[in-house]
């Protein structure tokens, strides 16, 4: 048995009642809690827009706008518009990308960002850099959760193939980060 996670000698066998308890929970319940979440997460309102509310472009509210980019195909999108950004060095882009303070928890990169990752102000100088450096990313594999996560957003896994005049940056990397309306968590290492 795997000491303090309940699980038997095998390792997918829980013990834990309360586990197993939760993972009985009827499926809409779990949607249900899920879809609260992300309204309370994301600061919506839960009902309809209140009267007289102001419509943006497209004639819907700002939360309406916002929970439509909250959707696995929305962080889809942004995921392959921050690499498009990335390649153009289209900093005013990135900046829009990559979700402000408090927001915005890190931007890692093994090998190059690493103690600057959680700190905001120093991305777009970081992309800057990387783009006088001919820095070229590739999407080679995206994958994104169907549900959001804890946080609000959704988590993806990339694949990408790297090219630069930085040889130490060549090469296939991997990695995930979590996004809803913007990104907020980017790590990646070489594989």
């Amino acid at each position: 048995m795997a000491w303090g996670l309940g699980l038997e000698e095998n390792g997918d066998r829980p013990r834990n009642e309360l586990w197993m308890a939760k993972e009985r929970l009827m499926p809409w319940v779990r949607r249900a809690l899920a879809a609260a979440a992300v309204i309370v997460a994301a600061g919506l309102p839960a009902g309809p827009p209140a009267e007289g509310a102001v419509l943006e472009a497209g004639g819907s509210t700002p939360a309406e706008q916002a929970r439509r980019c909250r959707t696995p195909a929305s962080v889809t999108a942004l995921v392959k518009d921050f690499v498009r950004a990335y390649n153009e060095g289209d900093l005013p882009r990135l900046e829009e990308i990559f979700a402000g303070e408090p927001d915005f928890r890190w931007y890692f990169v093994q090998g190059e960002r690493v103690e600057d990752s959680a700190h905001r102000h120093t991305l777009l100088p970081y992309f800057a850099h990387r783009h006088v450096l001919d820095d070229r990313l590739r999407l080679t594999a995206l994958s994104v959760s169907r549900e959001p996560g804890w946080h609000g957003g959704f988590d993806f896994s990339v694949r990408l193939r790297r090219e630069s005049d930085d040889v130490g940056a060549r090469g296939t990397w991997h990695g995930k980060g979590a996004a809803g309306c913007a990104i907020f968590v980017w790590s990646i290492g070489k594989e």
